[in-house]
Formats: C-alpha cells, structure tokens, sequence
C-alpha cells in the first residue's frame, strides 16, 4: 500500500526478527528495530495526509450529524448515520434553521401546530397543510 501511494518501499521483518533484534544487548541493533517502527509509523502519517482520509471523516461526520471518530468506514453501520442525517433534518424544521418559509402565514400570537394532528388524509401532505395548500388548489 504504502509502495503504491506514496512511491516508496518498506521492507518487511518478521515480528520475531524484531523480537530478537531488540532483545540484543547491542545499541545499534535495538535503534534498527526503533528505526524500523519509526519508519513504518511515519508512512502511516504520511498515508493518512495523501489520503486525506481526516479531512474527508470530517466532512462526512459534519454532514451526517455523527460524532468524528464515528464518521470513519467500518466503525459503525450505516443506519447509525441514517439516524443521524433524519436527526439533523428533524432539528432544522423544529428550529427554522433553514430560514422562513414562504406560504407559511402565521399571526405573532399563533402557536405552532403539529403536522401530526392536522393531516386529514393519507392524499394531503402535512406540508401543504401547514403552509395552508389546499389538495384540491394543486390539483
């Protein structure tokens, strides 16, 4: 992987060899199994910012309304995100995040209403209903 990404080879030891070479009483031989995992540990870092893999979790955790480190694929399904995404959606209609909303006449003393409560039909969107469309006027 990282030979393909990065353009640079890692060689590979065997856990064992590094065992037996940081075991040694010999200095240069622990440093070589130091290097070896210093080495290895920065082509992960340097994957991770080739990628872009933090700056796309991010993004995808911003947009689904998860937490960050829940964002990343494979960590949780993606009915979790599911939720996450009707959560935030459910939010922005309860808070008028999303501006005022053309058609939807209200006096300053009116109380909101729910949606729930005022569709008369399965055919009448509560929507239209809210903003005061009438079924028959669309049709």
């Amino acid at each position: 992987m990282v030979a393909t990404v990065l353009g640079k080879r890692i060689p590979y030891h065997d856990e064992l060899i590094l065992t037996q070479w940081y075991t040694f009483d010999s200095g240069r031989e622990r440093w070589r199994t130091v290097n070896h995992r210093l080495t290895q540990s920065v082509a992960c870092l340097l994957m991770l910012d080739a990628l872009d893999i933090v700056g796309r979790a991010g993004e995808a955790a911003r947009l689904s309304g998860v937490e960050f480190s829940q964002s990343f694929p494979g960590i949780r399904g993606s009915q979790y995100k599911v939720e996450g995404v009707l959560l935030r959606a459910l939010k922005s209609i309860q808070s008028d995040e999303r501006g005022s909303k053309k058609g939807l006449l209200r006096t300053p003393g009116e109380e909101k209403k729910s949606l729930s409560n005022e569709s008369c039909s399965q055919t009448q969107s509560p929507w239209k209903i809210r903003r005061g469309i009438d079924s028959k006027e669309s049709a």
